[in-house]
């Protein structure tokens, strides 16, 4: 696990908590409010550096830690959906706050990034795994 932590020259201006393994890689919104264009820019080098490289097959965007986002947001996760999908890898994301969800399917993001309630729920679905009881 690593935190990439975007910094300005006083401030924070977004933290990103990244888990993975040759299997997975979570991609955890550590920030609440993210509606600032330098936010944005600094996100968007961040994935720009990030998706190209990954090597999991599976890539979860987990909301969890997440309250408010600027539309821009939706636009840079679902420009590193595609890329990722591009690469054969399964992309879905989760924990997203219900104002958020709404946009996300009312801009029909849904064909890219299935959404999940939890990320559990997501990393059994992305896993190409049947369902079942079993933890993924």
């Amino acid at each position: 696990m690593s935190v990439v932590a975007s910094t300005g020259p006083e401030w924070k201006t977004f933290a990103l908590r990244m888990t993975s393994d040759k299997a997975c890689v979570i991609l955890t919104f550590l920030n609440k409010d993210m509606r600032s264009s330098q936010s944005v820019r600094e996100l968007e080098s961040e994935l720009v550096r990030m998706v190209p490289s990954m090597k999991s097959r599976r890539l979860i965007f987990d909301f969890s830690g997440m309250a408010n986002a600027s539309s821009a947001i939706f636009g840079l996760v679902l420009q590193a959906a595609i890329d990722a999908r591009a690469k054969g890898v399964s992309v879905g994301a989760c924990c997203m706050p219900p104002t958020m969800r709404k946009a996300f399917e009312l801009i029909s993001a849904k064909a890219y990034v299935e959404v999940f309630d939890d990320a559990r729920q997501a990393l059994l679905a992305t896993s190409g795994k049947k369902r079942g009881w079993w933890p993924f």
